[in-house]
Formats: structure tokens, sequence, C-alpha cells
């Protein structure tokens, strides 16, 4: 184990599945995030697995992708070291940003997103949550992809996942309708975040999940405001295409315009910002970003033990050594670096086997039927005597394979098991019980919002409420697939 070089300061963030913190390398007073995941419920498989996509991860080196330097299993924690964005997120800077912004600014961020999956899709690694809080900012306000937590090597010789993952306003409309999907769903996602950029709102939005698939499946697709150019208006309408041929590539993004005229000055956003005049608190003692920091209070270094040069030996192969300005700061006080959540929040490297794929599905917010209430009965039975569901026994359909009608009943209840049992052991039976109830007598969005929020409190809401209604379309599919079976 180390010598003690290592400490560690304040939390960075925290999610259902880990913790994030602020550590230090004595030895050079370099700065890095450090997510501690806990796999104590995970099986050795598990554990291996989590372990070898952390180290695929680490073989993405590119100016814009946050560097994974180094990965371990300590005490039962999958511990992940990655390097640290002093400039906050993207959702921090628009949130301190309320003027419209810079057309040439977005394009900067664009091209540099773009590289960045060009890298990531080389490889065959799909990053599959981009949105603005998974994207970091340096000092200078250059954009790197972060939060890889949930991004996996493809399946040889399998062109279409079957796994769903991400961030419902973010999912594509293939991820919905249960069609598989390919590296262009992350540029549906790439697309509704550059949407967001220039309109300071978001492309698809609902107060519950129901109606948010609707929009993104079926809805019309949003246009960027007149202010902006019609070459950006066109390219994000066609990263949005519902369509997924007609969605570039990232390669063919950063070779369209206005992009490509970016690549002849390759100036950094904060050279941008301050050309422009744009005006924002961000990189201010009033920014979100310091503001973040300033809620959770520092506390005294605490020494840590990180396997013997684990870190170093990675930055020896990188190639990376402290900048003078790095090792001039001061570790105490005032000079440690402001809040950053740098590695995934909400999501460890055990995979959440609950949320594979969404169904196409009604609308209508009608109950479910008396079979349908009767598998639930049995199944809430299962997951209260069995609390770990091996994804081998549930997995009865290949992943990659079409759902047909003969089995997407069962894939659909598979699916209903799994969020049931974690929802079950986060909140309890008795409270899904009445979540249950909730969903079966309620039919109004707001409405139904407002109550389940007020069952499971607010931040139980935010954690397992956007699961239960998941709870909720899968048995609206499951009432279509059924009155579909008889009607035929």
């Amino acid at each position: 184990m180390s010598d003690g070089r290592f400490v560690k300061y304040r939390e960075l963030g925290q999610g259902a599945f880990g913790t994030v913190y602020l550590i230090q390398d004595k030895s050079d007073l370099q700065f890095y995030a450090l997510k501690e995941v806990d796999l104590g419920k995970c099986s050795s498989s598990e554990k291996r697995k989590a372990l070898e996509e952390a180290e695929i991860m680490k073989e993405l080196q590119h100016n814009h992708v946050v560097q994974i330097f180094s990965s371990y299993i300590q005490e039962g924690q999958l511990c992940i070291i990655t390097e640290y964005c002093e400039g906050g997120d993207l959702a921090q800077f628009l949130e301190d940003s309320q003027e419209v912004l810079p057309e040439e600014l977005i394009v900067c961020w664009v091209w540099q997103m773009a590289s960045a999956l060009e890298h990531m899709h080389s490889k065959d690694i799909l990053h599959r949550d981009l949105k603005p809080q998974n994207i970091y900012l340096t000092k200078n306000a250059d954009i790197k992809l972060g939060d890889l937590g949930i991004a996996r090597v493809m399946d040889q010789g399998t062109d279409l996942l079957s796994t769903m993952a991400g961030t419902p306003c973010y999912m594509s409309p293939e991820i919905f309708s249960m069609k598989g999907y390919n590296s262009k769903t992350d540029i549906w996602s790439f697309g509704c975040v550059v949407y967001e950029i220039a309109a300071k709102e978001r492309a698809y939005d609902a107060p519950v999940l129901q109606f948010l698939v609707f929009q993104v499946v079926s809805g019309k697709t949003p246009s960027v405001p007149d202010n902006f150019s019609t070459d950006l208006q066109r390219l994000v309408g066609l990263m949005l295409s519902k369509d997924v041929d007609n969605r570039p590539t990232a390669t063919e993004i950063m070779s369209t315009p206005p992009v490509k005229e970016y690549a002849r000055t390759m100036k950094s956003a904060r050279a941008i910002i301050k050309s422009s005049g744009y005006k924002t608190l961000w990189g201010t003692d009033t920014s979100m970003v310091q503001k973040a920091a300033n809620t959770r209070a520092e506390r005294s270094p605490e020494p840590i033990k990180i396997p013997l040069d684990s870190l170093p030996l990675a930055r020896k192969r990188l190639g990376i050594e402290a900048s003078p300005e790095k090792k001039a700061a001061t570790p105490k006080g005032k000079g440690v670096p402001s809040e950053l959540q740098t590695i995934l929040a909400g999501k460890g490297a055990k995979k959440d086997k609950m949320v594979k794929k969404v169904p196409t599905f009604s609308s209508s917010t009608s109950d479910t039927s008396g079979i349908l209430q009767r598998f639930v009965s049995l199944t809430m039975d299962t997951v209260k005597e069995n609390a770990t569901v091996r994804g081998s026994e549930q997995d009865t359909i290949t992943p990659g394979a079409p759902i047909t009608k003969e089995n997407q009943g069962q894939f659909l209840m598979n699916q209903i098991v799994l969020l049931q049992q974690y929802c079950a052991q986060g909140i309890g039976m008795g409270t899904l019980q009445q979540a249950y109830r909730v969903m079966s007598h309620v039919g109004h969005a707001g409405q139904l919002k407002k109550e389940l929020e007020s069952l499971l409190g607010k931040d139980n809401f935010k954690v397992y409420g956007e699961k239960i209604m998941f709870l909720r379309l899968f048995e609206l599919a499951v009432d279509k697939a059924q009155s579909g079976a008889t009607s035929d």
C-alpha cells in the first residue's frame, strides 16, 4: 500500500452507488477526483467485470475526455481516480449564464464534443449518458466528456446494443421504441445538449416519464431559435432526426458548417468568451461552481491508502508531469480547488439491470389489467423472498435479439421483476405497494408527480420516482401486448 502520500479533502458528490472525493498527491500537489463504489453485494464475477470495464475506460486518451488514471478494488470498494476539472460542469455554466450564448462559443464546444465522441466511437465505446451534468469544463472553459461509468465496449459482432442506460430527457427514440441502438444514440443526446445550450431549455421535457417518452417517440422535433445561423439550426435538426440513418456521425459533424470553420481558428472557449464580451458569473467567486463548493465544509486532509505506484505509474505511462502552476499551489484552506462532480453520480460500475430497454407504449393512464395485478402480487412475494435476482436467471432474451410477440410478454415481466426488486430494496415493500395504489387511481400527470413525491419524500422521489414510473410504462406495455394477443 501507499506511504500516506495521498490525502482526501472534501466530498465532491454523492449518488445511489458511490461517492466522489477531492484527493491530492502531496509529493507534487496535484489534485484528482476519487470515486468509491460499494461492491459489497456484488458477486466475484461482477466485481471482475466492473474492474475490467474501468480498465477499458483508462485507454481513452483524448484532450476532450476526462482521463481515468487508476482503478482498483480495495476493501470491497471499486476506486476510480480521474483528472480533476476545475471549471465545474456545463449545467453549472448554463446556470451562471443568463444571456444567450455566442454562436462561436457553442460551435467551439460542438467541435470539442464531436472530437471526443469520434475518439470513443472509433474504439467501439458509447458514452450512453451524455447530458450537461456529465460534460466538464477546464479552467479555460474547454470541454471534457466525463462520467463514463455506464459506457461499455460494444459486443463483438453486434451492431446494436440492447441495454437501456442514460437519463430520460436525453434518451433517443430508438431506446424507448425497443429497437436497439448504436453510436447514433450518442448523437441524439449530443443534439439535445446543443439545443439546450442554444435555447436555454431542454429539447424534450415532461412532468412524468410517460409523456416524455411520447414526446421523444412521436412529438415534433424542436428547432434552434432563429437568432442563430441556419447552418447551426440545420445541424441540430439532423442530430435530432428520429430516423437514425439521417443523423450524422461525429466525424461528419466536425466537417459540417458551421463546425468545420472552427477548426481553422481552434480558439479556446475562454478566449471566445473574452473577445465576445459575453457576461457570465462562471469563473467568479459567485459562480455555481464556487457555491457548490461552499455548501460542503472543508475538512482536515485525511491520509488515504492507494495501491503503491498505481497513480504515479499511470501518469508516467501517459507522459503527464505536474505543471509549475500546480507545484506552486497551496494544499490548505482556500487553495483547494472548487467543486466538481467528476465521476458518475448515481450510477456505479455495477450494472443497473433493471433498465435494459423501454418498449413503445400507449399514452393512456388506464388501470392495469387483472392479469397484470395478479402477476404483480406474485412477483412482489418473489422480490421479498429473494433480494438478489441474478442476471443469468432473468435475461431469458438474448441481448440484441428482436422483441417478438412471442417473447415480448416474458421480456417485459422480467423487467418489472427487476425494477420492483430495486425499488423494494430502496423504499420498502409497503411504500412500493402504496405507490402502486397511487398509480392505479391518479391519471393526471402533475397530480401523479405530486402524490408520489408526497409519499416518497423529495430525496427518495429523485432516486426512485423515475424508476417507479418506468414500472408504470412496462405495465402499460404489458396491457397493450395482452390486448393485442387477445385481438389476434
